[in-house]
């Protein structure tokens, strides 16, 4: 049995009203065990409402219709208990940021409610608060949809006497009316401001100078700098009210670098004054290879311990890359490093060749010839479980590999099929690594008749620490390592034009690792495409981690495939032409497992497809959150719906020609029904 939820609304309530619900301890992490009910004087009933956007275990924003008369809001969890509120009371939340005239801990403040009727005290508790910077209270009771709340603070008369002397905080005798000992704060009854619009932040370097910068308030803040290394700096959980300071320091390049090398650029960021969980900052590189100090010293400029250690390697000088930041983090640094190298027999080094193999591009190495290595470095650690995927050619077909062994030994961890004269996609698997892991391998060019004249040429050595929208078409785990966007990918064969991510291979594990994918407005494009052919060709594909998949076609597009699996991924606000957060075609065994899907114009299509959804969330589409067409022949594949939560408005879910089963599905009130039909 779950708790009584105790909920703190920031806002009021008015005939429609947009509510702010942090998580509480009780409610589950996706609310969908939340309930809202609505309480006058005649009548009990649950309200209807919907939910707008959420971040699964932190807020929820919720559309709530309430009624004009006297009424209150109560939030219960699937035990419909009470909340933590006493039931007599049952007051409305409000945040009241300090102004002048409050004392420091608000025992001078006062409350009224003002309407056409006139105005009259209502009293309140105080429910938390940060002295000289706001207060949480509890009204007695929510205004009525024709009244506003002013906030009345008391000063001292000029005899000395404090006016609410002999009076508990709160009280202001109702004959007295405010004069100008009285400053007043108003709120309408469709006050509801982001808690950001209570934060002042200054941008400060090493020396205390104020620094330039452009600050949005929403539900994020955001800082862009000017004349920085640092672009723009997004804070997705600020708790911080009031004056605040971030600093940020341009850093001189005249450091000790890693490897004896020069430094292109360092900057250094302190948020220690900020109260926060993550950040995300975006700088424009201009080196390839990213460096962070955890020990930096701010205000001396310079890493302490001179302990640097390797972020991120295949950075493009010129363009931008976002990086996560914590309240940790401190200094960093970019440094040309190299990323492949050309080493002879004796693995000595001959050259660097990390500008010809970093992309896709028709430049080749120079040969690489029979017992010669090419030492590659990657983004991370890579396991057995993955490979290293290879664009290159052999100078006679056929008569050239690849064998892969850990940096500077003789342990051999995969090999290449035979290169052909043509430039082609290559795989090595990497076996042989068992246990182990490496972020460094040598690539040794093998003659398969020991000729020293026989060699290879690499354009391109892909690193399964994605980047960039791309085609994955070798089996293996891959990684995207920041946000990315767009749809350059061919995918005309599947009936969309384009894809940002294209997987054309079976057991292929995509983690987006809670980066985001967005297009930028390509048409007809999917952000993520499993691509099978007429049969069903590629298995046991997985898709999770994917906290945004938006502005595409399709979101998530799996076409003719087989026991694949899209694991805790978000599609929302696919509103191209068809518009689906998520489509199966002609797919069987799939796995949908928690998922959301919304903003849409609809959210999850079904054509001749069977398999399993499991602890989903639709809502906010325009069109069916739910449609299948499951005619196969003379028969339909099945799909069934496990623990499935619908919020409307309307066209919930539809079914044509379809067998479906339904177990365990939660719909929130009357209007949100989940109706199948087949005919």
């Amino acid at each position: 049995m779950k708790q009584p939820v105790p909920i703190l609304f920031l806002g009021l309530l008015a005939i429609t009203q947009l509510v702010d619900i942090p998580y509480t301890e009780g409610l589950d992490d996706d609310f969908s065990n939340m309930i809202l009910q609505i309480v006058t004087d005649n009548d009990t009933y649950a309200a209807d409402y919907r939910i707008t956007d959420m971040e699964k275990g932190k807020w929820v924003k919720v559309n709530v219709t309430v009624p004009e008369v006297s009424h209150s809001l109560n939030v219960f969890s699937d035990t419909r208990e009470r909340n933590g509120f006493s039931s007599d009371t049952d007051p409305s939340i409000l945040e009241i940021s300090h102004m002048e005239g409050l004392e420091p801990d608000f025992s001078n403040m006062a409350i009224h409610f003002t309407g056409p009727e006139g105005s009259s005290e209502i009293s309140y508790s105080i429910v938390s608060l940060n002295e000289g910077e706001w207060a949480i209270i509890g009204l007695e009771r929510p205004p009525a949809g024709d009244e506003n709340i002013v906030v009345l603070a008391r000063i001292a008369r000029n005899n000395g006497e404090n006016e609410t002397d002999g009076e508990e905080p709160g009280g202001i005798p109702e004959d007295e009316a405010p004069d100008e000992n009285i400053t007043a704060q108003n709120f309408t009854t469709q006050q509801n401001e982001p808690l950001t619009e209570n934060v002042k932040l200054e941008l400060l370097d090493s020396s205390g100078k104020k620094l330039k910068s452009k600050v949005s308030r929403g539900k994020e803040i955001v800082i862009e700098p000017e004349g920085m290394p640092v672009k723009k700096i997004v804070f997705h959980d600020l708790k911080t009210r009031g004056n605040a300071s971030l600093g940020l320091d341009d850093v001189g390049e005249d450091l000790p670098a890693p490897q004896g090398k020069n430094w292109s650029e360092v900057y250094a960021i302190d948020p220690a004054a900020l109260d926060f969980t993550e950040a995300t900052i975006t700088v424009v590189a201009k080196a390839n290879a990213l460096y962070k100090c955890r020990n930096w010293d701010f205000e001396a400029g310079e890493c302490a311990d001179n302990n640097w250690v390797l972020l991120r390697r295949n950075l493009v000088p010129g363009k931008e890359y976002k990086i996560k930041i914590t309240p940790d983090d401190p200094g960093f640094g970019e440094i040309n490093v190299t990323a492949a190298e050309h080493l002879d027999v004796d693995r000595n080094f001959i050259e660097d060749v990390y500008v010809e193999v970093r992309e896709k591009d028709g430049i080749l190495t120079a040969a690489i010839p029979h017992e010669h290595y090419v030492r590659a470095y990657f983004s991370q650690n890579l396991t057995s479980s993955q490979g290293i995927t290879v664009v290159a050619r052999g100078s006679h077909g056929g008569k050239t590999f690849i064998r892969a062994f850990l940096p500077g030994t003789s342990t051999v961890i995969g090999e290449s099929e035979p290169l052909g004269s043509g430039v082609w996609e290559y795989y090595i698997p990497l076996e042989g690594l068992e246990d182990d892991t490496s972020d460094v391998f040598d690539l040794r060019t093998i003659s398969v008749d020991s000729d020293p004249e026989r060699f290879i040429e690499y354009d391109f050595i892909y690193d399964p620490v994605l980047t960039n929208c791309t085609e994955i078409n070798q089996s293996g785990l891959y990684t995207l390592n920041e946000d990315i966007g767009g749809a350059p990918i061919d995918s005309s064969e599947t009936g969309l034009l384009y894809s940002c991510i294209k997987i054309s291979a079976s057991n292929v594990t995509f983690d987006c690792n809670g980066y985001y994918i967005a297009n930028n407005g390509t048409d007809s494009a999917a952000g993520i495409l499993v691509n099978g052919s007429g049969s069903v060709d590629y298995t046991n594909v997985t898709i999770k981690n994917c906290p945004g998949i938006s502005g595409y076609d399709t979101g998530v597009y799996l076409y003719n495939t087989a026991q694949d699996r899209i694991q805790n991924v978000t599609v929302l606000e696919n509103t191209q032409t068809d518009g689906y957060g998520i489509s199966l075609y002609d797919t069987s065994s799939s796995n949908i497992t928690n998922c959301t899907a919304h903003s849409n114009n609809a959210g999850v299509f079904l054509f001749r497809s069977g398999g399993t959804l499991e602890d989903v969330i639709f809502y906010n589409h325009s069109g069916q959150d739910l449609a299948a067409n499951n005619a196969l022949g003379s028969s339909a594949r099945t799909f069934r719906l496990y623990r499935g939560l619908f919020r409307g408005p309307g066209n919930n879910a539809t079914s044509r020609y379809t067998n479906l089963s339904i177990n365990d599905s939660v719909a929130v009130g009357e209007a949100h029904q989940i109706g199948w039909t087949a005919n």
